[in-house]
């Protein structure tokens, strides 16, 4: 069934572990390095401009933001691997995103963002290993292709598929805020994940 991104709108941040929420709502979850573009891929998934936060300073979305999509939530996750914020601020975080993900959750998918000029990093594959831990599907975009040139961007999704030869069947999107490319593609994962999940 084709999902209707037409009515998307924010839902609830929440900054600490106890006003996570329970549902019985099916959620995908965005998750990646800071500053690699998850709310602008968001933006662009539900043709908005500033439905979910956008900044250039990593480490600025310190909440997990809930969209309501259709029958789902997308779920937009604070970026990992800050450098400048405090110790105290980065143990909270961790609270809050260990709190969510080991919580009873209809979790169905995770869509692993990546910034294309960067590839795959230490910190995402500690991500991996913790998501496929939690028998969570995901996959792996590699967004800002707008960024380098076609050559650039076959180089890199070559050593990306690579660098996860270790994983059967991984599925990697090529994509673009700026253009919409795999814009189309992703939906389709979701949709096509939304419908076989089984709590």
């Amino acid at each position: 069934m084709i999902m209707n991104y037409s009515k998307a709108g924010l839902f609830k941040s929440c900054y600490l572990k106890n006003q996570l929420f329970k549902t019985n709502k099916k959620e995908v979850v965005f998750v990646g390095r800071s500053n690699v573009g998850k709310s602008s891929l968001i933006n662009k998934m539900l043709n908005r401009k500033k439905l979910a936060r956008v900044s250039n300073v990593p480490g600025k979305t310190i909440s997990i933001n809930f969209y309501n999509v259709d029958d789902i939530f997308f779920v937009d996750f604070p970026g990992y691997g800050f450098a400048k914020i405090s110790k105290n601020k980065k143990k909270s975080w961790d609270s809050l995103a260990d709190t969510y993900f080991t919580t009873k959750r209809k979790i169905f998918l995770a869509v692993l963002v990546l910034d294309v000029r960067r590839g795959m990093q230490e910190l995402d594959f500690e991500m991996i290993k913790y998501l496929i831990s939690k028998k969570i599907y995901f996959v792996v975009v590699l967004n800002k292709v707008d960024k380098l040139k076609k050559n650039e961007v076959k180089e890199i999704f070559e050593e990306t598929e690579k660098d996860l030869s270790f994983l059967k069947n991984i599925e990697i999107i090529l994509f673009s805020s700026k253009t919409g490319k795999g814009v189309e593609e992703l939906k389709n994962k979701i949709e096509n994940y939304r419908e076989i999940f089984e709590v």
